[in-house]
């Protein structure tokens, strides 16, 4: 049996709540009565009658579940008190636990645009995920050690690519905090170093930009990390992250109210606006477009004009985060309140308006005053609640108020139509808005009596005419010096206006030389330019662009027949290599043809130029150090071939003195031959991968300590030809690279080359001195997202100044003969290309030790 209090109905096997009724149902002895079209009458003795819509079920209370989510097939998804997920398909319960393969404190739920449900949670104190599987029989699951001990309910989200994410809560001591992303192959981890430790709410804007918040708000654009610190209330707790329907973002805090972003500016909203509290639990936009924003004081609506109270009982507080509020698919509100979920109904009658006074003729030198009323159908909104829109003659519609009249001062003179109409607490509106009509009649000097009295007054005007006549002929001289000083101001006004327009197009041309400079790849330097240009392009007229480059072709924007097309050569080398064409829908002027035609193609043309020279220079470069290091190569190809003509010279002997050397010998000699084979094969395989310019292909992963082997199989036997005795201090643990491992390759034998003639020159006179290089790879400081790979050689070693300059174009210390000076500044170049840098620490007379760091893969 439920409690004595309230008003409880008992549908589907249980006892359902209707306590939001406990404050108007006086505690008297009641009279029910249900009538014949399906309503619930409540009338207590000596108080007011009160009709429950109870056939639509307008409030229901769920307790010990907690709202969630809602799936495609319209399913309700909720988690209970006890730790468990349960599920409402309108006509069955179910019911899903740790049996089940749920993990032990589920949290979040997320239905994903592919028809899946996502779960995050807690399992044995670490961050859990699991994937319902499609049968909906049992949940896939897997751990998170590094990332927290629980993934908070509100940081789930899909993004526009399809990723998931779930963000980190209850972060313990070892462990990273921050946020997981599944791509439907793999896991990524984004740690609370680039990321937040603790993230409480996601969004993602239109612009593709994804939005977290916790201690702070951050913003990722895919590549890099930001934080949003003003204005300053962001750097307030974040509870709360929403996306509009229109693109906007809206961010709850925890002490500073609501913000806005519009996409270029912030807007921001408190106590001092409309909001009940400054302390904001949670944001959720209405299918009516209505933002409603909840806080521990209540909850407030927001129609793009004003602030309103919601048709939701004044007692229904909210959590201190966010997820108290939410909506179904059926237009329901989903209310998380402690230990219970209440859900309610809006109501579908629209209210209905009237004007109660307005005057249908008005003089022109008067006001006119209007008044209305409105009433909604069983007073679901109370007549003080509702609220009202106006507009004159097919105006724009004023902003949502209480107010019931209105004073209109000096409208034009002529017929009127006045429109109003209301709104109820749940955002309906009055489909057939109030009409009033009235005149306001013409001025003074209009009406019959005037214009008389106007006729009798030209005579006196026409006497004075002449007198006037005379005085403007001597006014007309001075107005001439004024006239002169208007065309002077006028004339400034023009080149100030022309100079901003300059300054302005080279502001675009640092812009694009900002965006291509340092790219790597053709694909990437003209991608980063039609970026730029459409950009630019967009703020004043529709256009595009089209580059054409090496057989391919690149298109940016809107192309079309009918626009302006402006065409340049791109030229480097005495030779056409592509077109850059542009499109714009109106004719450029000169001056912003040179700027959007003529210096892009310049700068483009120079930054193609540019990374082709690179490339060239690195793969030169590549084929010194392969021609350098020959005399190791020819060594180890000799060797092999010197055993494989052992191995033949043994069998044809036996062959020549009539000795049969048997199956089971020759097998064994021909496996040897095979052997040494197949390690020239490998020898020069790698050495045809060596050589070739990788430049413009992809990036790959890669093992640090693979480099190291494969370099030296190709400097090693000449190592140790110069006496060098190489000592290896490789960890076993280093996380991979990404990018082209055969450039890393180069780097390190410059170094060990480097290395060998620092260790020759240093011991050129003694025969039996320790001539030591020693490699080391590791990472640095324990941190695995940078990987170190060390070269030390005990060397003469350098001073400060020629350590200064030691990675600078065409410095050495060595001698015309033995180095051009470029070793050293093309590793740098490929280093900083792969995202790291090179240190160099030297010791006169003790030696020298090079450093690289490596970016490594970050691990999921």
């Amino acid at each position: 049996m439920p409690p004595c209090d309230g008003l409880y109905s008992f549908r589907g096997g249980q006892w359902v709540s209707y306590a939001a009724l406990g404050a108007v149902i006086p505690r008297t002895r009641n009279i029910l009565q249900v009538t014949s079209d399906g309503y619930l009458w409540i009338a207590g003795l000596g108080s007011e009658a009160v009709r429950l819509d109870y056939a639509t079920e307008r409030w229901e209370s769920y307790e010990g579940l907690s709202f969630r989510c809602e799936t495609q097939d319209g399913s309700l998804w909720f988690v209970s008190a006890d730790d468990e997920v349960v599920s409402f398909d309108g006509s069955r319960w179910l019911r899903y636990g740790p049996e089940d393969g749920l993990m032990e404190r589920p949290n979040a739920l997320l239905a994903t645009g592919m028809g899946d449900l996502w779960v995050g949670g807690s399992q044995g104190g670490l961050a859990a995920t699991g994937r319902l599987e499609p049968d909906r029989s049992r949940w896939s699951l897997e751990l998170h050690p590094h990332v927290s001990g629980d993934i908070d309910n509100n940081s789930a989200l899909q993004d526009a690519e399809g990723d998931l994410w779930f963000g980190a809560t209850d972060v313990a001591p070892g462990q990273l905090g921050g946020l997981l992303r599944y791509d439907g192959a793999q896991w990524r981890h984004y740690s609370g170093a680039e990321a937040l430790l603790s993230v409480y709410a996601s969004a993602q804007t239109p612009d593709g930009l994804l939005w977290f918040g916790g201690p702070w708000l951050r913003r990722f654009d895919g590549d890099r990390w930001t934080l949003v610190d003003e204005p300053k209330g962001l750097g307030s707790w974040i509870h709360d992250l929403l996306v509009t329907r229109e693109g906007h973002l809206w961010v709850g805090t925890r002490s500073y109210g609501a913000y806005v972003f519009d996409g270029q500016r912030w807007a921001h909203y408190g106590e001092a606006d409309g909001l009940r509290d400054n302390l904001v639990s949670g944001i959720h936009q209405l299918d009516s477009g209505r933002v409603l924003v909840t806080t521990s004081a209540g909850i407030r609506g927001f129609d793009g004009h004003t602030w309103v109270p919601y048709a939701l009982p004044s007692d229904v507080g909210v959590s201190h985060r966010r997820g108290s509020l939410s909506q179904s698919s059926d237009g329901s509100l989903w209310i998380n309140l402690r230990g219970r979920t209440l859900r309610y109904v809006p109501d579908g009658d629209p209210p209905q308006t009237r004007v109660t006074f307005s005057l249908r003729e008005v003089s022109a030198a008067s006001n006119t005053n209007i008044t209305w009323s409105g009433s909604d159908p069983w007073q679901d909104t109370s007549t003080e609640d509702l609220e009202y829109v106006w507009r004159v003659d097919d105006d724009p519609w004023s902003g949502s108020s209480r107010g019931t009249s209105h004073q209109f001062l000096s409208l034009p003179h002529g017929q009127h139509t006045f429109e109003v109409k209301a709104r109820d607490r749940d955002g309906n509106e009055d489909p057939t808005p109030a009409l009033m009509q009235f005149t306001v009649l013409p001025p003074v000097w209009r009406q019959p009596w005037f214009v008389a009295m106007v006729g009798l007054l030209l005579g006196t005007a026409v006497l004075q005419s002449v007198r006037v006549v005379r005085r403007n002929t001597a006014l007309t001289a001075a107005n001439h010096g004024l006239n002169r000083e208007i065309e002077e101001r006028r004339r400034a006004e023009e080149e100030r206006a022309r100079l901003d327009q300059l300054l302005e197009e080279l502001r675009y041309l640092d812009r694009l030389r900002d965006a291509i400079g340092g790219r790597r790849t053709t694909d990437e330097i003209i991608e980063q330019a039609g970026k730029v240009l459409v950009e630019i392009l967009a703020t004043s007229t529709s256009g595009g662009v089209e580059i054409q480059c090496g057989g391919q072709t690149w298109q940016f924007g809107t192309l079309g027949a009918d626009q302006h097309r402006y065409d340049r050569p791109l030229v480097w080398g005495e030779r056409e290599r592509g077109h850059f064409r542009l499109y714009a829908g109106v004719a450029l002027r000169e001056s912003q043809q040179r700027a959007l035609v003529d210096e892009t193609t310049a700068q483009i043309t120079r930054a193609l130029e540019s990374q082709e020279l690179i490339s060239q220079l690195l793969h030169s470069a590549r084929l010194v150090s392969l021609g350098q290091t020959a005399a190791g190569v020819a060594h180890e190809l000799n060797q092999p071939l010197t055993a494989i003509s052992l191995v033949a010279q043994d069998i044809h002997g036996r062959l020549l003195e009539g000795e049969d050397p048997g199956p089971s010998h020759i097998k064994a000699m021909m496996a040897d031959m095979l052997g040494f084979v197949q390690r020239m094969t490998g020898i020069i395989g790698h050495l045809r991968a060596f050589s070739r310019d990788a430049s413009e292909e992809p990036e790959q992963r890669f093992d640090l300590n693979t480099v190291v082997h494969a370099s030296l199989k190709v400097i090693g036997a000449q190592l140790d030809g110069h006496g060098v005795r190489l000592d290896l201090d490789l960890a076993e643990d280093v996380p991979q690279l990404l990018g082209h491992p055969h450039q890393v390759e180069q780097v390190l034998l410059n170094l060990l080359a480097n290395a060998r003639d620092a260790v020759d020159e240093r011991h050129a006179d003694t025969l039996d001195a320790d001539r030591c290089v020693r490699v080391r790879t590791g990472c640095h400081s324990g941190d695995r997202s940078t990987a170190v790979l060390e070269v030390e050689d005990n060397g003469p070693g350098m001073d400060a100044s020629q350590a200064e300059r030691i990675f600078e174009p065409f410095f050495t210390t060595k001698g015309a003969e033995r180095g051009t000076g470029l070793g050293l500044s093309i590793s740098n170049a490929i280093v900083i290309n792969h995202g790291g840098r090179i240190e160099c620490e030297s010791v006169p007379g003790a030696g020298s030790t090079f450093r690289v760091f490596l970016p490594t893969v970050r691990e999921a």
